[in-house]
């Protein structure tokens, strides 16, 4: 796969998801933002690592992370481009109605870390996971 394939398709998915410019520029240098309690921050070194260890390991993309804390751990929901090009219609197609695809990662537990569909929605820029 093409990995710029997959970073025209991440921005094209971050200007979907109404994300404020700076997610996109950031995206653009080579790094990546998140999205807590939907204002954006940059990613501690030491999970940007695991982020990239991720991508390399799995071939996808990720444009954007949502951090949180729930009872189970604390939680990266990795949003990103797959590497088969076949998925990205109905993976936009879920994005644009709030359920995006995700990898969850499980900071506390990696054996809780999974993919799913996740509920989001934009606010001030940033994300909110509502589901």
């Amino acid at each position: 796969m093409d990995k710029n394939l997959q970073k025209k398709e991440a921005i094209e998915r971050i200007k979907l998801l109404n994300l404020d410019k700076c997610v996109e520029e950031a995206f653009l240098e080579g790094e990546i933002l998140q999205s807590v309690h939907s204002f954006l921050f940059e990613i501690e070194p030491d999970y940007t690592s695991l982020i990239r260890n991720w991508e390399e390991t799995t071939g996808n993309v990720v444009y954007h992370v949502i951090h949180n804390f729930f009872e189970f751990g604390e939680c990266l929901s990795l949003l990103y481009i797959s590497q088969h090009i076949e998925e990205w219609s109905d993976d936009r197609q879920v994005l644009t109605m709030g359920y995006p695809y995700a990898y969850v990662l499980n900071l506390d537990d990696d054996n809780c870390s999974e993919y799913g569909a996740i509920g989001i929605e934009e606010n001030m820029g940033g994300l909110l996971r509502t589901a």
